[in-house]
């Protein structure tokens, strides 16, 4: 497997380039960046201004299915006075092999979630009839609409 400096020296000028340069400097959890520092950091850069969060998740994205071990984690807060969550999110490069598999645990849980909620939602398919109306599976109780 290459290593990500050989990744990132193969690759144009690019979003992928950048991230990959900045999260080098990001190696263990403790030194992790947020999510919204990485993308100030990339927008820094004249080709990368106009870099959406979501352009940046697929850039961590490819590189985690070359086999980078981009981890993440989040911490949530709450404000005892107006109740509000606020989470923080940041991106790190795992420092070593027990780091990797902490996060690999909470990114299973997701994966693990999304299969349970798909094969769930498989098994009530809906019946769509003549009138192109969708009727729920028998046994099933729909809510109607709110009147306001």
């Amino acid at each position: 497997m290459k290593n990500l400096e050989s990744i990132i020296k193969s690759m144009p000028v690019s979003l992928e380039r950048s991230l990959g340069r900045i999260i080098t400097d990001h190696r263990g959890q403790q030194n992790g960046i947020t999510r919204e520092a990485l993308l100030i950091e990339l927008r820094k850069q004249a080709h990368l201004v106009n870099t959406e969060d979501r352009q940046m998740r697929l850039a961590i994205e490819s590189f985690r299915k070359q086999g980078v071990r981009i981890c993440h984690n989040e911490n949530r807060k709450v404000d005892q006075a107006t109740k509000k969550v606020t989470v923080t999110f940041w991106y790190y490069l795992a420092a070593d092999e027990l780091e990797y598999y902490e996060f690999r645990a909470r990114y299973m849980k997701y994966a693990t979630s999304i299969w349970q909620t798909t094969k769930a939602m498989d098994e009530m398919k809906p019946v769509l009839t003549k009138e192109g109306l969708v009727e729920p599976p028998p046994g099933i109780e729909v809510q109607g609409s709110l009147n306001f």
